[in-house]
């Protein structure tokens, strides 16, 4: 099997990570994302996605993406 630095190149291999972490993170439900982490990177979620993700923690997707929070107008 090839790695994903043969498959894209070095520089689009981040890439690819970065946004399958996004997507995996986006929507957990969805394991096409979790997968394609599992199968080129044995799972391991870009690490400096999830930091810039950490912040947007705090959105409620319940409630249609209104920050917990936030204060009622």
């Amino acid at each position: 099997m090839s790695g994903p630095e043969e498959v894209f190149g070095a520089l689009d291999a981040v890439k690819v990570r970065s946004s399958l972490t996004l997507f995996a993170e986006a929507d957990p439900e969805q394991a096409l994302f979790s997968a394609a982490l599992d199968r080129w990177y044995k799972g391991a979620r870009d690490p400096r996605t999830l930091n810039i993700l950490v912040p947007a923690t705090t959105i409620d997707r319940a409630d249609n993406g209104a920050r917990a929070d936030a204060r009622p107008e």
